[in-house]
């Protein structure tokens, strides 16, 4: 039994040293008592009302921060061949009121770096220090973006997919330098 709870006391040590989020721990006094407080975080926005909108729904990827798209990259092994994707949905819709009305023309969609934008079909790749910051600079990233109307008219359903490929260095990575820019003319409102 002795055994058991050791094992289990290290178990809950490492767990502590390694620095959960996710767990907050109180100790018990003499009396068997513990109070433990759990911080409880809200976001958000509240905006003035707009009659008439280009809305974008992140629909898978959304960042738990801010308004965007926040892609979690799994891990990858440093020198080899390897390789991770990962996608990014979203819709666009234009609303008058709180009505969802058709566009009248195909919005132009693209992904934006640096002031250059590339559309359906053609990629962005970003590897160096220049894009990439963190240890692992030396990741290769691209970009490519779908996207079509659908629902009559209604939404532009759309998809960013990102490729992640291992080059030599270890470490965390983060890019920022990609936007996604939906851009719509001529809208009947």
């Amino acid at each position: 039994m002795k055994k058991y709870l050791l094992g289990a006391l290290f178990i809950l040590s490492a767990a502590a040293f390694a620095g959960s989020n996710s767990q907050v721990k109180e100790k018990f006094d003499s009396n068997g008592n513990a109070k433990a407080m759990v911080p409880v975080s809200v976001r958000g926005q509240v905006l003035r009302p707009i009659n008439k909108s280009l809305v974008i729904d992140i629909t898978s990827g959304e960042s738990e921060t801010g308004p965007g798209f926040d892609l979690h990259m799994g891990d990858l092994i440093a020198g080899e061949n390897n390789k991770l994707e990962h996608r990014g949905k979203f819709s666009a819709k234009v609303l008058i009121g709180s009505d969802i009305h058709q566009f009248t023309n195909e919005p132009t969609v693209t992904l934006v770096r640096n002031g250059v934008e590339v559309g359906q079909n053609e990629v962005i790749e970003n590897t160096g220090a220049s894009f990439i910051s963190g240890a692992a600079d030396d990741v290769k990233l691209t970009y490519n973006l779908t996207g079509k109307l659908a629902g009559n008219r209604t939404a532009y359903e759309g998809e960013i997919f990102v490729t992640a490929k291992a080059g030599s260095k270890t470490g965390t990575y983060v890019d920022n330098s990609v936007q996604l820019k939906v851009e719509v003319e001529g809208q009947e409102l």
